[in-house]
């Protein structure tokens, strides 16, 4: 990996309108910040929209470096680069409130020491335009997988005059040299490159968005010129295609937005730039923007270059470095203007594994383990997304609903969210909440799979039956699965003795029978009187002919944090978790004793937590309590973590997170999704 010096330039605008910056120079011994100083620059100045480079580049660079402090900062990244062999990474965040500015071409700006040499000329410097705060919606990464795209060139008919026509010909040619990696959906042709066919193949996942339209200004701001059905212009404000976008249960990595002519430059006011940082504060890691109208010659160079690089390192603002490089002698190499909201800036994470002393491939110890029944799976939030949603989103959206006064990483906490929803309204709200929120998630995501009977459930039925209603989906839905790759499905093929879940649905009671278990046995942890009462009502239900042990065909999944058929027994706030935790650790009787017995000797494989989240920590120290836990170093244990949407630095993330697994249990670490990782693992264990 590339090592980097980075200096951040942070602009603010006063109540005056005045403007001021300061200067951040991260190293490893500390951040060097500047304070804050005014600004000479008027952002209205004829000379920066001129479409001259070698005018508005001077501007920029005066107004930057005539403050000592600044310029002083700059020289001392610099060096500090020099001197250790690293590039230099520079960032420009503007703040909210002075969102206007980026309208201004600051990659133009000029070396301090030389008037008439672009900042960008030297390769090893690269430029983002950074969006930054914890108020945002974090970034949702993508591992390096099987990267799909959306290519979407809208040339509609009965175009506003002054538009001329869209040469698609060309235009998808330059594109699809640049996707030549890549699996992508085209939507060319009239009719095709309609807002809903653009939303249809983002629903579908695909990681990039490669946009080609006309767009304008009008009353409501920026707007694309898309398509109806038809081949008809239509307009689509930038707000609401922002708002769509925003929608997604996963935006794409990157979004890239061109407005091409044959000739020219722009003015540095054209809408795909204006529409970029709205769509990078509304989640999108990555968006590439144009701040005029890109030459033909100039995007057939600069496109494949920027993907090429983009598929080697995933580094975002070094890809469009390398490719602005390419272009330097053309009079519009200026105009590709990146935002982005990632510290890395890259827009994918690598999965798998990290490297270990032995050298020796852990997924032999997990095919073997599961192959043997000498695994244990415990199984997190993570397995249940896609019919619950993240954890972090139902945090958000109580909090915006409620009024969490907390900001920070702390409005996407769940417990921390639900104690606040159980103190200012009633103990009985997160759960009553939960049940909702789940039944709405399922009737919109699913409706084809809702049996008919279940789709009209009152508040009060849900208590009694949303059990039922998530059952029937998780059934039709791995019944529609032709290739296998449903992770209950994948992981209930094994025919363990026992499982271990956070899930409080049947879905994995389910996937075992469909797999041949013969009476998957439920258990629950004892943590309160509504957990006993479920888990006793289980016993008594157990088939006279179960086995004293788990076996394969009569297994144990036992639910850690309740039952959705006993709302009180669900864990779900801070005092919960804290009550939870004390009662596993201090009674004996709250894991059965078959259980604890297994946990103790079996190789454990974590799937679907996030190690900085509440249900991990809660439960990985509650194992750790366990009596005969020295048993556990005859195997090999492994953590399958969420990938890391919801960590702003997730290479020190990574860092932090195996060493404190290591130190605590010598758990291996895979940095991955649920989907990801159960894929790796259907084809490894095909393969073996």
């Amino acid at each position: 990996m590339r090592g980097y010096s980075e200096l951040e330039l942070v602009i603010q605008r006063d109540s005056t309108d005045a403007l001021f910056a300061s200067a951040r120079h991260r190293v490893t011994s500390g951040d060097n910040i500047t304070p804050f100083v005014r600004l000479d620059l008027d952002p209205q100045a004829p000379g920066l929209f001129s479409g001259n480079p070698a005018e508005s580049g001077p501007i920029l660079s005066k107004a930057i470096f005539t403050p000592t402090e600044l310029r002083d900062a700059f020289v001392a990244a610099s060096t500090y680069s020099a001197n250790n062999g690293l590039h230099l990474r520079v960032r420009l965040r503007l703040d909210p409130a002075a969102a206007s500015l980026h309208g201004i071409p600051w990659e133009t700006m000029t070396h301090p020491n030389d008037s008439h040499m672009p900042l960008l000329r030297n390769t090893k410097c690269v430029f983002s335009r950074y969006l930054f705060t914890r108020e945002f919606r974090l970034p949702m990464l993508r591992p390096k997988q099987e990267i799909q795209a959306v290519l979407a060139i809208a040339n509609p008919r009965e175009l506003s005059e002054g538009f001329e026509p869209v040469d698609v010909e060309n235009q998808e040619r330059i594109a699809k040299a640049s996707l030549l990696r890549l699996k992508a959906r085209t939507l060319t042709g009239e009719g095709a490159a309609t807002l809903e066919k653009i939303m249809q193949g983002l629903r579908d996942g695909a990681d990039i968005l490669y946009l080609v339209c006309h767009g304008s200004f009008g009353p409501k701001g920026a707007a694309l010129w898309l398509e109806d059905d038809s081949g008809k212009a239509t307009i689509v404000t930038g707000e609401d295609f922002v708002a769509r976008i925003a929608s997604l249960d996963r935006p794409p990595s990157l979004i890239v937005l061109c407005s091409c002519e044959s000739a020219g430059t722009g003015n540095g006011r054209n809408p795909m730039g204006a529409i970029g940082p709205m769509l990078a504060s509304a989640g999108v890691p990555a968006v590439l923007a144009m701040q005029g109208k890109l030459s033909f010659d100039t995007a057939q160079k600069f496109m494949p270059i920027f993907f090429g690089e983009l598929s080697e390192h995933g580094e975002v603002d070094r890809a469009a470095s390398t490719a602005r490089l390419e272009v330097m002698d053309r009079t519009d190499w200026w105009l590709p203007v990146l935002f982005t909201r990632l510290d890395s800036a890259r827009i994918w994470y690598p999965p798998g594994f990290g490297s270990s002393d032995d050298g020796a491939d852990p997924w032999q110890a997990i095919i073997s383990n599961l192959g043997t029944a000498s695994c244990t799976p415990i199984l997190g939030p993570g397995m249940c997304d896609p019919y619950f949603g993240t954890r972090r989103e139902l945090a958000v959206q109580w909090g915006e609903m409620y009024r969490y006064p907390m900001s920070g990483k702390d409005t996407e906490d769940l417990p921390q969210v639900a104690q606040y929803l159980a103190v200012t309204r009633q103990p009985a709200s997160p759960r009553q909440e939960f049940y909702k929120h789940v039944y709405k998630r399922l009737l919109d995501r699913f409706p084809e799979h809702v049996p008919a009977e279940l789709t009209e459930l009152s508040p009060a039925d849900l208590q009694d039956r949303l059990s039922e209603v998530v059952s029937a989906v998780g059934i039709s839905v791995r019944a529609a699965d032709s290739e296998g790759t449903d992770p209950h499905t994948v992981l209930a093929r094994y025919r363990l003795p026992v499982y271990v879940t956070t899930d409080p649905s049947d879905l994995l009671v389910d996937a075992l029978r469909e797999q041949g278990a013969k009476h998957p046995r439920v258990r629950l942890l004892r943590w309160n009187d509504a957990s006993a009462a479920c888990d006793q009502a289980y016993v008594d239900n157990t088939p006279v002919d179960a086995p004293a042990k788990p076996t394969r065909d009569f297994p144990v999944v036992v639910k850690l944090f309740g039952d959705l058929s006993a709302p009180r027994s669900l864990v779900m706030t801070e005092d919960q978790f804290f009550d939870y935790l004390t009662m596993a650790a201090a009674a004996k009787d709250a894991v059965p004793p078959a259980v604890r017995s297994r946990l103790s000797d079996s190789g454990l494989l974590f799937i679907g937590f996030q190690a900085d989240a509440w249900d991990f920590r809660v439960l990985f120290r509650s194992l750790l309590q366990l009596e005969g836990r020295d048993l556990r170093s005859d195997y090999a244990h492994f953590s399958v973590q969420i990938d890391p949407n919801s960590i702003l630095d997730p290479g020190s993330a990574r860092r932090y997170i195996e060493q404190y697994l290591q130190a605590k249990a010598k758990l291996r670490l895979y940095w991955g999704d649920v989907a990801t990782f159960v894929a790796e693992l259907k084809t490894r264990a095909d393969g073996a």
